[in-house]
């Protein structure tokens, strides 16, 4: 409205100045009027219609990020209850700041729980957040649960939060165009709108894992840890650093902050205390169905606060193993396939011995439990060494890619991720060779199958006529 009133006044008032002249330094110069007021208007018609693409840009990029939150809250869900189990309790893991060097985030409180954390992490400026811990401390449940708050609370103009496994990313890559990549890759976007969404900066990078980038525990400078915090520090937003989550253990990143300012730059560094005594049974106790029948541990946990036992149950990961080898019952009695008191006996006398005890009844329950919802009343499936053979395979295959750096193709094999199509050097070098070539020429065959007969038809279609 406001261009087409302008077009008009410009073309009176240029009828008006050749009409009535209009003196310019003493020269009439009524053409130059007219010429200087259309310009203004097409100025502003352009303007205009300028202001309505952006909108209409904005509008869309709104739209996607809307789709993406869909997705990613779908999977982050999933993603939780694979950690938990079916279970909806989780332990609320405390955290305390740990200031770094220099340039700690603004807004840094002193800790918090993880029920607060969403509280946390939007009182931070710049919104940046490394979260640090022993393994199986609960890094990765507390950014899940950082993302989950996220996206419950994500107005249109808020980014969405998306997890992302360091392990996969090559420093000396651009991050916004890996993560463009991840989005195009996992989410199905298209490759203009992930590059759009990331330029806008409405993905926020929880980022998982900067430790397992090394094979070596004590990164150097030159690691692909330290070179990807120092990318890190480059990534921009409008008004200076972009927000990002990001995980680690915690004596890799105090290796790293010891090189001198490798570092996450103007971020809040937390990190996860270990689950007290108190802490431990408590959950224990809410994710019984039976409670009495943990009572035994309880008692010992109280018992003995800093005992091997509260040692060995004072991270999320052990306590909710714990909690799903113990609590399966058989499908027809309903009788418990395991007594929690078996963590009382003589021999798991250390904490490390605890999580070992654990570790070894996870692969039989694992394996009774998916014979017992599979509804199969027949010999099961796999058995439980067969199961750790399968799992010991691979874990020699991401153990062997990580130490060589071993790549297919140019490609690097993950060395931490399970990733299917990257697995396939498991069969050796000629098994899956021999079996692209098979399934190529069974291609052409099928193909020339289906040619054949309507080539033949048109040939004798000719000769008839």
């Amino acid at each position: 409205m406001l261009a087409a009133v302008a077009l008009v006044a410009a073309v009176g008032f240029g009828a008006r100045a050749a009409h009535s002249g209009v003196v310019v330094d003493g020269t009439f110069d009524g053409v130059g009027a007219v010429i200087a007021l259309v310009s203004l208007a097409v100025a502003l018609v352009a303007a205009r219609h300028g202001a309505q693409a952006l909108r209409r840009q904005e509008t869309n990029l709104q739209e996607v990020a809307a789709r993406l939150a869909v997705a990613v809250l779908d999977e982050t869900r999933t993603a939780r209850q694979q950690l938990l189990g079916d279970h909806d309790r989780t332990v609320d893991v405390r955290f305390t700041l740990r200031p770094a060097p220099a340039n700690t985030a603004a807004g840094a409180g002193a800790g918090g729980r993880l029920g607060e954390v969403v509280d946390y992490y939007r009182d931070l400026r710049p919104r940046r957040l490394v979260v640090t811990g022993a393994p199986g401390a609960g890094k990765t449940v507390l950014a899940l649960q950082l993302m989950l708050r996220l996206l419950s609370r994500r107005t249109p103009d808020d980014p969405v939060p998306v997890l992302l496994s360091l392990a996969s990313w090559d420093p000396d890559d651009d991050l916004g165009e890996w993560i463009a990549r991840r989005l195009r890759d996992t989410y199905r976007l298209p490759a203009a709108s992930a590059r759009e969404l990331v330029g806008a900066r409405l993905v926020l990078p929880v980022l998982d894992g900067l430790d397992e980038m090394d094979a070596d525990s004590m990164p150097g400078y030159a690691s692909r840890a330290g070179r990807a915090v120092r990318a890190l520090n480059r990534y921009q937003g409008a008004d200076g650093k972009a927000g990002l989550v990001l995980t680690c253990r915690t004596r890799t990143y105090t290796v790293l902050e010891g090189l001198r300012g490798v570092w996450a730059q103007d971020a809040a560094r937390v990190e996860i205390r270990p689950v007290d005594a108190a802490g431990a049974g408590g959950f224990l106790r809410a994710r019984a169905a039976d409670p009495g029948r943990w009572q035994p541990v309880i008692d010992e946990l109280e018992r003995a606060p800093d005992g091997p036992l509260a040692r060995g149950l004072s991270t999320p990961w052990r306590l909710t193993l714990a909690s799903l080898v113990h609590e399966p019952r058989d499908e027809r009695t309903g009788a418990y396939l395991r007594d929690p008191a078996e963590l009382l006996a003589p021999e798991p006398d250390t904490a490390e011995a605890v999580s070992e005890h654990l570790l070894g009844l996870l692969v039989p329950t694992a394996t009774a439990t998916a014979d017992a919802l599979s509804g199969t009343r027949r010999r099961a499936r796999y058995t439980p060494e067969q199961v750790r053979a399968r799992l010991t395979e691979l874990a020699v295959h991401l153990d062997r890619n990580a130490a060589t750096g071993r790549t297919v193709g140019g490609w690097p094999l993950s060395g931490t991720d399970i990733v299917l199509h990257e697995l396939w050097p498991l069969a050796g070098s000629r098994l899956p060779r021999a079996v692209h070539a098979a399934l190529l020429a069974t291609a052409w065959l099928l193909c020339a199958a289906a040619l054949l007969p309507r080539a033949t038809t048109d040939s004798g279609s000719s000769r008839c006529s």
